[in-house]
């Protein structure tokens, strides 16, 4: 039975998952990009925080003109979040990055719990948020896997992307991080294929790490991808019937809060803390 829009807030919602693949190459844009859609299209209220420093891009593979961004927020421009959201595809929102957030660190502590403070509008308005962080493992990165419900790792078949993606898993595991870790296997040719990686992959991290994470799903290699980016559309748009599309789908059922048993448990427990004080109290640091 689905929540009312009130037993939803009850339960502690927007559910904030961060998105990070370690270093650049393993299609995290386009995981969440599609993930994204994937979610509205199931009915939630979804907003994507374009965290990537180096590239951010959200914006222009949806091929949107946004006219505002996190920067808006810091200059004192703007005044609340809502104010700079941009219209994505099937109801999607995007909450373009740009330089702003790298200000966030060189910001005076009481600049900086201004500008947080103007995200709390986007807890009312979101059931779901998805951080597409940049690449690597800065602080301002960490800080948003912190900041999250859940962290997903993004991770292909090939041996450096298996690397970087073990040097972020033992960061979480340094953090001594509390919340779920999950991990997708993209770009790989057959589930087979994902469920070979996931095994190498766990045997490591269970070999050297003190942490568990746990595999998501598997996104399948499909051509139909780059050729809907050419177009600027996003493949669960592009091309919906494909195996990949229809990976996405499933990965956002399983993270779905509305569908996801474990979730929902979570959620009628103890609501935890908002986005913006998780923020406040990682960026202050």
């Amino acid at each position: 039975m689905a929540m009312s829009m009130e037993q939803k807030k009850k339960s502690g919602l927007p559910k904030v998952i961060a998105v990070t693949s370690g270093k650049g190459g393993a299609g995290k844009t386009n995981f969440v990009i599609n993930t994204g859609i994937a979610l509205s299209q199931q009915g939630l209220r979804t907003y994507i925080i374009d965290a990537d420093l180096g590239t951010a891009n959200v914006d222009v593979l949806l091929k949107i003109n946004s006219k505002y961004t996190i920067q808006n927020l810091v200059d004192k421009t703007m005044d609340s979040v809502m104010d700079i959201v941009a219209d994505g595809p099937e109801g999607l929102k995007i909450i373009p990055g740009g330089s702003g957030l790298q200000s966030l660190t060189d910001l005076p502590e009481d600049e900086l719990a201004r500008v947080i403070g103007l995200f709390e509008p986007l807890e009312e308005h979101a059931d779901v948020i998805l951080i597409d962080t940049g690449a690597g493992i800065s602080r301002n990165v960490v800080n948003f896997l912190l900041a999250s419900d859940e962290i997903i790792v993004i991770i292909t078949p090939e041996p450096h992307s298996m690397m970087d993606a073990y040097s972020m898993i033992k960061v979480l595991s340094e953090k001594k991080v509390t919340q779920p870790v999950k991990l997708v296997f993209n770009m790989v040719d057959n589930l087979e294929d994902g469920k070979a990686v996931a095994k190498r992959m766990l045997q490591v991290i269970g070999r050297f790490l003190e942490i568990t994470p746990q595999p998501l799903w598997y996104i399948v290699k499909d051509d139909s991808m780059s050729r809907g980016l050419r177009q600027f559309k996003p493949l669960l748009l592009y091309k919906p019937s494909s195996q990949a599309a229809k990976c996405f789908i499933t990965v956002a059922e399983k993270l779905n809060p509305l569908k996801n048993a474990d979730t929902r448990q979570l959620m009628e427990q103890e609501a935890p803390k908002g986005l913006a004080s998780k923020l406040k109290r990682f960026f202050s640091k």
